[in-house]
């Protein structure tokens, strides 16, 4: 089996873990039309305007074209979807059995407020019987709507595919449900200030970062629920022992708003706290820690980062905003550490 450039087999493509297809996704098409099969699918989340109801759509990201279709002049595939959710792709591949071909894309607007993509396939899939054919990636990336998820009601995400030779479409429609009504949507955003310990690795004097503190800030629009769970990993190697040594609500100390409590590992030193009771929108809750080190310098082959998770007990109607800063690693999202001469290793 060949490998493209971008690391996908050409041929059978499965993905471990795939969601099924969309209870949502209805399909319109007679006998001998191309048939649409979601291979891999994931879930959007968002909002109505008054943040009171909760919605989801499960939409394709990788798609499947098979079972015929005019036998060799090919078709026209059209995705009508609606802008402030997805962006559009200048040009998508697609796989067959044997080959990885490129087109472009066409993208214009529509009156009712969508947007369309379309792009020809240059050849039929011929008969049901002869097994051909067609995969693809979705041509659409999700927007990132943070901090306004509460878009409302979003179009439907529709594929529609035209036999060139003519011939009425065949058509799949992803149709957004609710969640949840009368929700309580809530978000929280973390954030860390670091110390710096000494560790040797590679014969190099390094650092390695422990957080002194952590803040969380209540985004809303309701308030963080009790329970909420803040759980900082270290490396037990470098960090002897980690605690809480102040809280500060709102510039206000509050002490008696966490419970904390602490676990090692063969290689960590994990402290969890514990929020005691709900945090107001708009607040922030400043944790500062106190890290000791181990006596000595240690040398190390590789280190385990600092982590810092927020989790909480499951709601559907208290549902978390993605806020994208639910968690904290110390590096990049590119995998870059945030400061200068800090030692390898991993999470």
């Amino acid at each position: 089996m060949a490998t493209s450039a971008t690391g996908l087999a050409i041929g059978t493509l499965q993905f471990a873990g795939a969601a099924p297809a969309s209870a949502a996704a209805i399909r319109t098409g007679g006998k001998g039309q191309p048939i649409v099969a979601d291979r891999r699918s994931l879930s959007f989340n968002f909002f109505s305007t008054d943040w009171a109801t909760h919605y989801a759509l499960q939409y394709p990201v990788y798609l499947e074209i098979s079972d015929g279709s005019d036998g060799g002049a090919g078709f026209t595939a059209e995705f009508n979807f609606d802008p402030r959710i997805f962006e559009p792709n200048s040009e998508v591949a697609l796989f067959d059995n044997t080959s990885v071909t490129v087109v472009p894309t066409e993208i214009s607007s529509l009156g009712d407020g969508s947007s369309s993509l379309r792009f020809t396939l240059e050849h039929g899939l011929g008969p049901a019987a002869a097994g051909n054919s067609i995969s693809f990636g979705l041509p659409l990336a999700l927007r990132d709507l943070y901090p306004a998820e509460n878009v409302g009601p979003i179009l439907p995400l529709t594929l529609s595919l035209s036999p060139t030779g003519g011939g009425a479409p065949s058509r799949t429609q992803w149709i957004p449900l609710p969640k949840a009504v009368n929700v309580l949507p809530w978000g929280i955003e973390l954030s860390a200030g670091w110390s710096e310990l000494k560790v040797t690795q590679g014969g190099k004097e390094l650092v390695y970062r422990a957080p002194m503190l952590i803040r969380v800030d209540s985004v809303g629009p309701s308030s963080v629920p009790a329970g909420t769970v803040l759980t900082v990993v270290t490396d037990r190697r470098i960090v002897a022992s980690l605690g809480v040594k102040s809280v500060v609500l709102d510039n206000v100390v509050a002490p008696e708003l966490i419970v904390s409590s602490s676990a090692k590992s063969e290689d960590a030193l994990q402290l969890e706290i514990v929020l005691g009771q709900e945090l107001a929108a708009g607040s922030a809750l400043e944790v500062w820690l106190q890290s000791t080190p181990v006596a000595e310098a240690p040398k190390v082959s590789s280190i385990r980062f600092t982590s810092v998770t927020a989790t909480n007990p499951a709601d559907l109607t208290r549902p978390e905003r993605s806020t994208g800063k639910q968690s904290i690693v110390d590096f990049t999202s590119s995998g870059s550490p945030l400061a200068s001469d800090i030692a390898e290793g991993t999470i």
